[in-house]
């Protein structure tokens, strides 16, 4: 019923005060007000962190939708990303899924002092809420 077609990535070098901007173009068989994108992001050693967008409006044929995601919780470093398109009722319907849809950087402004975020033993947590607009 669902089928991502394209995703466009606004910038895939970020500084560290940048946000993650893209944009998803889906196909919709049906009208729906209970679909929901899930964004994995990734390191070099798995899944570090998730989020969801709210519930959005589906149109019959191409939609696209719009995201924003504050990335400031992220250390410099090298990221990819999977995307789940789902809907959710009483149970959540998997329609399509993007593992390592793109991927992005993010470049250090001031040095941390020769700090690196130890995150291959540090746990997953949850990203700041993903902001979605459709056109």
């Amino acid at each position: 019923q669902f089928h991502m077609r394209k995703i466009e990535l606004e910038k895939c070098m970020l500084n560290e005060n940048d946000k993650l901007e893209f944009s998803i173009m889906f196909n919709s068989e049906i009208k729906s007000d209970i679909v929901s994108f899930r964004i994995i992001i990734l390191n070099r050693f798995g899944p570090i962190g998730t989020t969801f967008s709210d519930l959005i409006s589906t149109e019959i044929g191409e939609n696209i939708v719009h995201f924003s995601l504050d990335s400031t919780v992220l250390a410099p470093g090298e990221y990819m990303v999977s995307i789940v398109l789902s809907e959710y009722d009483d149970v959540q319907i998997r329609h399509d899924a993007i593992e390592k849809a793109f991927s992005f950087s993010i470049d250090e402004l001031v040095p941390m002092h020769n700090l690196k975020w130890n995150n291959e033993y540090w746990g997953d947590f949850r990203l700041p809420k993903l902001i979605c607009r459709k056109n």
